[in-house]
């Protein structure tokens, strides 16, 4: 499985990559949601099985790329995990209507993550 990871909180972004790597993923670390168009292009897609973005500071941008991802020809079916630090339900609710797949808070433990990552594999056919 491989897997786009993007996030600014360095601490945070090991303890993902270390849980997917547990689970045999190979983790393309980003800083950026930039980071992530500047190589999303129709070669690449096709080796992409998941990203997990934290929302970013005014969380527009997560959204909208969100969006543009679930939209577009290339991308469309490549799950998406958006990760927040606030507990809030407008999160929750934006991150799905932006097309998100599913929504976690760092606050939550780490084994929810691994069983939400495991439940968009199996819905999506991703082989582990």
């Amino acid at each position: 499985m491989n897997v786009i990871l993007v996030s600014t909180d360095e601490k945070y972004k090991y303890k993902i990559a270390s849980l997917l790597e547990g689970m045999n993923a190979t983790v393309y670390k980003m800083n950026t949601l930039d980071d992530v168009n500047a190589v999303m292009t129709e070669n690449c897609v096709e080796c992409i099985d998941l990203i997990i973005t934290e929302k970013s500071n005014d969380g527009n941008d997560t959204f909208e790329f969100c969006k543009e991802l679930k939209q577009g020809k290339i991308c469309y079916m490549v799950p998406i995990i958006v990760i927040s630090d606030e507990n809030e339900d407008d999160d929750i609710i934006k991150s799905f209507e932006s097309g998100a797949d599913d929504m976690f808070f760092k606050s939550s433990d780490m084994k929810k993550l691994k069983k939400k990552i495991k439940n968009i594999m199996y819905e999506y056919g991703i082989e582990e």
